[in-house]
């Protein structure tokens, strides 16, 4: 157990994870979690932005740091987009 359990830690916490994005028009978006961020921050970038290796993201939402102001325990479900706009 204790095997399984540091290798899923060290998958989860690792710098190099590669950012699962989501394309709605120009933009990528992405729910991205780390040892700084657990609970996730929501960003986007544009798609030419997206292709460089150090990608400079947007951030949306910052869902641990929305728990602390509002004291409340905050999970990211993902967001719906309204086209021909995709407004969220």
């Amino acid at each position: 157990y204790k095997k399984i359990y540091k290798d899923a830690e060290k998958n989860l916490t690792n710098k190099d994870l590669i950012p699962a994005p989501e394309m709605v028009g120009e933009w990528i978006y992405n729910l991205w979690k780390d040892k700084k961020n657990p609970r996730g921050l929501w960003r986007r970038c544009k798609i030419d932005e997206y292709k460089k290796k150090s990608p400079h993201w947007e951030t949306i939402l910052d869902i641990d740091k929305l728990m602390k102001e509002e004291g409340e325990s905050w999970v990211f479900q993902g967001a719906d987009f309204f086209p021909p706009e995709n407004k969220r």
